[in-house]
Order: C-alpha cells, then structure tokens, then sequence
C-alpha cells in the first residue's frame, strides 16, 4: 500500500467517499461510500488520528471526485 496525504478541505460533506480514508499507518478510518454527515465529525477524525491518506491506487477517484466530475 502508498499512502499520499488528503487534506481534509477536499473531503466532500454529505457525500459518500470516492475512496477509503486511513491513517499514516493504512489504518482504514472510513470506508470507500461512507458518508461524512458534517465538518464537526470530519474535524473530530483528524483531531483523534491525525493526518488523512489514501492509497495512491486509488488517488484518481480523489481527483475525479475533487473536480467533482
């Protein structure tokens, strides 16, 4: 697995997850469709696990769904 860094401003709200969310270590924070329901519980993953990754694999669902294509 290769991790890359996803900041938390490219998460959609509301949305379900074009990817799955891990920690640092590849720990799965939040399964691929999850829905994250609002900012505060967003905020509350990163204040307890710290930075958000994906697998590099699937890096290009990230993209589409940052453009939101």
């Amino acid at each position: 697995m290769n991790l890359v860094n996803v900041k938390a401003d490219s998460i959609r709200i509301g949305q379900p997850l074009p990817f799955t969310l891990r920690d640092e270590g590849g720990v799965m924070l939040a399964n691929k469709g999850y829905v994250v329901r609002s900012r505060a519980d967003l905020d509350q993953i990163v204040a307890l696990r710290g930075e958000l990754y994906i697998d590099v694999a699937e890096s290009e669902s990230h993209h589409r769904a940052y453009m939101g294509k």
